[in-house]
């Protein structure tokens, strides 16, 4: 069944590189393999403090994972997961990490999508993970450029009944940008019981995080 979805995507879609219009290549589907390889050199881990994270969210970034999340090209996931999946494991591994919880998505987009992209690079990977509640609709973060605004925006939106006193948790989010979205869950969880410690990783983070060394 997921070859034929595969071979349907390629009817549908153009097979040029979603970077520089040449000729994808079919191992990588929506990238040919001077831009893929591209991307492979940007890869960097980097930490501050309990936040990882893989690459500055530039240009390309940007549409890559808009290609992901918002035109339905799920094949991105295992891009992004050959991409970054041996930096993951590093951190699960170094870490200790007991939890691992995708960020959940607003109720309404995953209706319209049909998946959540975080869980579907940890499918990919074959990394389990357990999931919280979105129970609140939220208008996109991007389009709030005030702080206090997306602090309200997303206040209230998750619950959790997650075993997690004692526990090492990571929190996965595909972008972190002011980290509201990420302090609302890592809130959530706090009143779930005592955790050892909460990590951050995100695929990407703005510069808006990275100026302003986030923290969670």
């Amino acid at each position: 069944m997921k070859s034929l979805n595969l071979n349907i995507r390629d009817f549908l879609f153009s097979n040029e590189c979603i970077f520089c219009n040449e000729k994808s290549q079919k191992e990588y589907r929506y990238l040919c393999q001077e831009c893929y390889k591209k991307l492979k050199r940007k890869r960097v881990l980097r930490n501050s403090g309990n936040f990882y994270y893989i690459f500055d969210y530039d240009k390309e970034i940007k549409r890559l994972i808009g290609f992901f999340k918002l035109q339905n090209r799920r094949y991105i996931s295992q891009i992004l997961g050959d991409l970054t999946g041996k930096y993951l494991r590093e951190i699960i591994s170094f870490e200790g990490v007991d939890i691992v919880i995708p960020v959940p998505i607003n109720i309404k987009r995953k209706r319209e999508r049909g998946f959540n992209q975080v869980e579907d690079i940890l499918e990919y990977l074959k990394i389990p993970y357990e999931s919280v509640r979105r129970v609140k609709d939220t208008r996109p973060m991007h389009q709030l450029l005030d702080e206090e605004l997306r602090k309200e925006n997303i206040k209230n939106s998750f619950e959790s009944r997650l075993r997690v006193t004692g526990k090492t948790i990571l929190v996965i989010d595909d972008i972190v940008t002011t980290g509201s979205t990420i302090r609302e869950l890592t809130k959530i969880l706090k009143s779930c019981g005592e955790p050892k410690k909460i990590l951050v990783f995100s695929l990407a983070a703005a510069k808006t995080a990275v100026n302003n060394k986030v923290s969670f």
